[in-house]
């Protein structure tokens, strides 16, 4: 008799431990459910900026998909930063608060879909000088530059360039822009941060006999009407007899800012002969300069 008893007791309490069990996983399962159901979707903004040495961001968020329980709120506090050139993301954390400013995020599936924060290189050109002189039998060196966009520059940054070219004998050579960097305030390298045009220059000599040839001159207001200029001067040299200079002056510029007023020339015989080839001629080219109103 005190044998069934005890197996009674086993029994029961086998049972009651099996029901407090399915109730724990029904709860569970609710729970699981009811935030499976309450899922919602948060986004930060995209953003996009040309390089200023100066982090990039983007505040900005907005739900996307689902539904807040009444009295609920979203927290989100957006973290993304960027400052050099690339893309990364626009970081963010998300929170769901009741109105006494409780976190009920454990009432949420949150899924969080980040925008992106790109900062794009800025264009920088620079132009190596040119020059040019009579031959003397001393090199031609000239280590200048001319930075066209300064703006492009960040505030306080230091450009850092070596310009390389030599020329002693009568003809032409390049003038070739071979070290560049950038520095910002801080000594840092910035240079990546710039999409660069190095343009070449040309340092020539020329002869004593050569012949200098300088197209003209022009100015006016901006107007949307071409500006050229078609005259020229041999400023020096001398042909052969029976020879003829044919130029053609084809510079014109419509935009305020400043042109060469480029040439092209020739030289021909009494037959029609091109013997341009025999000469050394010097180009010197006119401005043509558009004013704004």
């Amino acid at each position: 008799m005190k044998r069934t008893g005890l197996i009674y007791l086993i029994c029961s309490l086998m049972a009651v431990a099996a029901l407090v069990i399915t109730v724990i996983l029904l709860m569970i399962f609710v729970r699981m459910a009811r935030v499976e159901n309450n899922t919602i979707v948060v986004a930060s903004e995209s953003t996009s900026a040309y390089y200023d040495g100066k982090p990039v961001t983007d505040s900005g968020w907005k739900l996307v998909e689902g539904e807040l329980g009444k009295g609920h709120k979203l927290d989100v506090t957006v973290t993304g930063s960027r400052t050099d050139v690339g893309i990364s993301e626009n970081t963010f954390s998300v929170a769901v608060k009741d109105k006494s400013g409780k976190d009920v995020s454990k009432e949420y599936n949150i899924i969080c879909k980040p925008g992106s924060i790109t900062v794009k290189a800025k264009r920088l050109t620079l132009v190596a000088d040119s020059a040019m002189k009579m031959y003397d039998g001393e090199p031609l060196v000239a280590d200048g530059y001319t930075l066209e966009n300064p703006s492009a520059l960040v505030e306080n940054a230091t450009l850092y360039v070596r310009v390389s070219g030599s020329i002693t004998d009568v003809g032409t050579a390049e003038n070739v822009i071979t070290e560049l960097s950038i520095v910002n305030q801080d000594g840092e390298q910035i240079t990546s941060n710039y999409r660069i045009k190095a343009i070449k220059g040309e340092l020539r000599v020329y002869s004593e006999n050569a012949l200098i040839i300088k197209s003209g001159d022009a100015q006016k207001y901006f107007n949307g009407e071409p500006l050229k200029n078609d005259e020229w001067e041999l400023v020096s040299g001398e042909l052969l007899s029976g020879h003829e200079l044919v130029v053609s002056v084809v510079g014109s510029a419509v935009f305020p800012g400043s042109k060469k007023n480029e040439f092209s020339v020739d030289i021909i015989d009494e037959e029609g002969n091109y013997m341009t080839q025999y000469y050394d001629i010097v180009k010197l080219y006119g401005d043509l300069i558009i004013l704004e109103q």
